[in-house]
């Protein structure tokens, strides 16, 4: 039975704040970011910089998000974040202000790893993260109690960390907070995360 310390001492040092004021800075176009675009052979829209970065990404007009099919940004040069809004902006011709889910397909860092493995085995505890091949999509809202220690941790990965810059920093992200995410696994080593925003208009 998996223990509840990791939780515990996630949401001990996590911040709960899911929604802040946002900061005044704009989201730069891909063309000032250097991107190079193209299509891939599987019809996915493609970016990449003289820098090393890359990303393959699909766009929903209609569902208002952007899927991360892929993303390398080894050096750093600049914020996968801000790409991220950036290559939406320039696929959905539509503003960050509409963009209400994030989904990534890919999460390979070993932090972020460890938090969905064991958010994985808090609800299914025959869960094995060498073994088990798919978990159904599941998803923790903010205001879930239960799993208020599961929220704490998802918040603290690297996509949780990005979508609160996104929120804070960007102006017409303004009263924009994450709401929910969603989460699964396609096979062994394929897991998947969504971030979902919502907008308070008080």
């Amino acid at each position: 039975m998996w223990s509840s310390t990791f939780f515990q001492l996630v949401s001990m040092t996590a911040i709960f704040s899911a929604q802040v004021m946002a900061g005044d800075r704009q989201v730069t176009p891909t063309s000032d970011l250097g991107f190079e675009y193209s299509v891939s052979e599987k019809g996915l829209s493609q970016f990449k910089t003289s820098g090393g970065f890359f990303s393959q990404v699909s766009c929903s007009k209609e569902d208002k998000s952007i899927e991360i099919v892929q993303i390398n940004n080894p050096v750093e040069t600049l914020d996968s974040y801000e790409a991220v809004l950036s290559m939406w902006e320039n696929q959905s011709e539509l503003t960050v202000g509409d963009l209400r889910h994030v989904k990534y397909d890919k999460v390979i860092t070993d932090a972020d790893i460890q938090i969905l493995d064991r958010a994985f085995a808090t609800f299914d505890y025959g869960y094995d993260a060498s073994t088990t091949k798919e978990v159904s999509a599941i998803n923790v809202s903010r205001d879930s109690s239960i799993y208020a220690g599961i929220w704490a941790s998802l918040r603290a990965t690297s996509f949780g960390q990005d979508a609160i810059k996104m929120c804070t920093q960007f102006q017409l992200l303004d009263n924009f907070y994450i709401t929910s995410f969603d989460f699964g696994k396609t096979g062994v080593n394929d897991r998947w995360i969504t971030v979902n925003f919502e907008v308070s208009y008080d």
